[in-house]
């Protein structure tokens, strides 16, 4: 039997820095080669590669059941992203003040502050079903929650206090059922499986149509019952619970696999808060760009009432343009992963257009409502916001080491919910005024305008530098995609002298991540103390508007 190719990657693995690179290294392998003869490979069952006495009907079993798992973990978010986004449509229908809806969008996102911190370490340690039934189950009972409020109905706004709490519930398990469902989807899909990314696409696609669907039925569900749309979302809980379950109990039957080790790997990894000192300036930049996404959460969950007041529609016909803030990431995430992936150097251009178009949104509301109609307004922003997201995901593992990556993202997703936390708690302040309603949203767009063209000159600044590192070193110009980060088929790696054969996909070069010199860590020190300091402001001023509702 032919031996398989050498590497010419350190240790036998294939860069993680690009999906394409990490499935072509593993194609190499021939499909026609039966998979008793295959030696050992990092993400195949050593039963299935050693064991000649297992029989293909058993072989094909454990790959139907991995597929149905596969498809179970697509809908483990499906419950959460409806629950997330079935309140903003129905602010009325809650009869809650501004602060108090301030406060219920707030109560679940106030704990996603700290939770991504501690979620990457949850997995690896409790396995992970153990950890999704924990998260789906905190979703479910938050649900429960929020329902159990509401049996005396939403008049005079005295189910929102017991919402609070449902909400605030529902909170913790948001995060972990993020990396739970990562970690499942690599766990389940063999080296040479080129559905990883096909997977990956779903689950995000069923969570963000889930939102999609809130935003757009709520109300209209809630024109028949007040309680119809949390209802729903507490069905889709329980949907997403027992598809964990079942995932569970099916884990349970299949042998163990030897790509454990390789989710370990990237999940397994314990959170040093410390070691972030050294990710470096571009790194801590990028924590600032997300601080300022906050904004991205109070203009998807007040985009109705902004139409509503700037137009002078009515609730039912401002829910169907504000839902298509949520509808476009279903199309634009496919796209630009793929763009992403065979045009790397367009992701620069695209940071750029993200807060440039949520900005155009802005402008439109405040200046153009007599030129542009209602149903156009949210159209820029529904092309940023709906490919923002994916963006900040994409860029994290060229700011850091791979074994950095969950920490990072950590740090990415608190940093991002203390700023809506913030964003949406400030924007309560200003909607509390006396002042006529058109008034009022008009001075929260105006904050929203003033952040997003921060957020515009903070990307501005932050690719200069990473230019400026490319400058001076091509691997880092590699890595950000600023030159070709991948060789085409065949062309270029001949010429380099590589010896890689057509249709391998590999990174030439691993840039040097993290601080250059003494000077910069000691800024990361700082950085990582400011954003400490920015989580427990998130919660300050989450507790101070609780309080200002609660004593009127």
């Amino acid at each position: 039997m032919p031996s398989r190719p050498t590497s010419p990657i350190p240790n036998g693995r294939a860069s993680t820095s690009s999906i394409g690179s990490f499935e072509a290294w593993f194609d190499q392998e021939e499909p026609e080669e039966p998979l008793r003869e295959r030696e050992t490979d990092a993400l195949n069952s050593p039963t299935s590669a050693h064991d000649p006495a297992r029989s293909t009907a058993e072989e094909k079993r454990i790959k139907r059941t991995r597929m149905i798992m596969l498809g179970l973990a697509c809908l483990l978010s499906v419950g959460s992203h409806f629950g997330s986004y079935v309140i903003g449509p129905v602010k009325k229908s809650l009869h809650a003040s501004e602060s108090g809806f301030a406060s219920l969008i707030s109560s679940f996102q106030l704990v996603n502050t700290v939770t991504p911190l501690i979620s990457g370490l949850l997995v690896p340690r409790f396995g992970a079903p153990a950890v999704g039934l924990a998260a789906t189950g905190a979703v479910l009972v938050g649900q429960l929650i929020v329902v159990w409020a509401q049996r005396g109905g939403t008049e005079g706004g005295q189910a929102v206090h017991g919402m609070i709490l449902g909400l605030f519930i529902f909170g913790l398990g948001l995060s972990p059922i993020a990396v739970v469902q990562e970690s499942i989807i690599l766990a389940n899909n063999s080296s040479k499986s080129k559905s990883v990314g096909k997977s990956i696409a779903l689950g995000l696609l069923l969570g963000k149509t889930a939102a999609f669907a809130a935003a757009f039925s709520s109300e209209p569900l809630a024109s028949i019952s007040p309680r119809l749309p949390f209802l729903v979302a507490m069905s889709l809980s329980f949907l997403s619970f027992s598809a964990c379950a079942a995932y569970a109990w099916l884990d349970r039957t299949l042998p163990p696999l030897d790509e454990d080790i390789q989710e370990k790997e990237v999940h397994g990894k314990s959170i040093q808060l410390r070691a972030t000192k050294s990710y470096g300036d571009p790194f801590w930049i990028y924590i600032v760009v997300c601080a300022l996404a906050g904004i991205w959460y109070t203009t998807i969950h007040s985009s109705s009432s902004f139409i509503q007041a700037m137009y002078n529609e009515t609730e039912a016909r401002a829910a169907g343009p504000a839902s298509v803030i949520l509808f476009s990431s279903s199309i634009l995430y496919p796209i630009v992963g793929w763009l992403v992936d065979a045009r790397p150097q367009v992701l620069q251009t695209l940071f750029f257009v993200v807060p440039i178009a949520v900005g155009a949104t802005y402008i439109i509301l405040l200046l153009f409502t007599s030129i542009v109609p209602y149903w156009l307004s949210c159209f820029p922003s529904s092309l940023g916001i709906g490919m923002a997201p994916l963006l900040l995901v994409l860029v994290v593992p060229r700011l850091v080491e791979r074994h950095q990556v969950p920490t990072a993202l950590g740090l990415h997703k608190s940093a991002e919910m203390s700023g809506a936390v913030l964003c949406q708690t400030f924007a309560g302040w200003l909607l509390s005024s006396d002042a006529e309603a058109e008034e009022r949203y008009s001075y929260v767009l105006k904050l929203l305008l003033v952040l997003v063209s921060a957020q515009l000159g903070v990307m501005v600044f932050w690719w200069r530098l990473i230019r400026q590192r490319a400058a001076e070193d091509e691997d880092d110009a590699l890595e950000y995609g600023l030159v070709p980060a991948q060789e085409s088929e065949g062309e270029g790696a001949e010429e380099a002298g590589t010896g890689t054969a057509a249709g391998e996909v590999l990174h030439v070069k691993t840039a040097a991540k993290g601080s250059r010199t003494a000077a910069e860590t000691r800024r990361g020190v700082i950085a990582l103390r400011s954003t400490g300091a920015f989580v427990i402001f998130s919660w300050l001023s989450f507790a101070m508007n609780l309080f200002r509702w609660t004593t009127r």
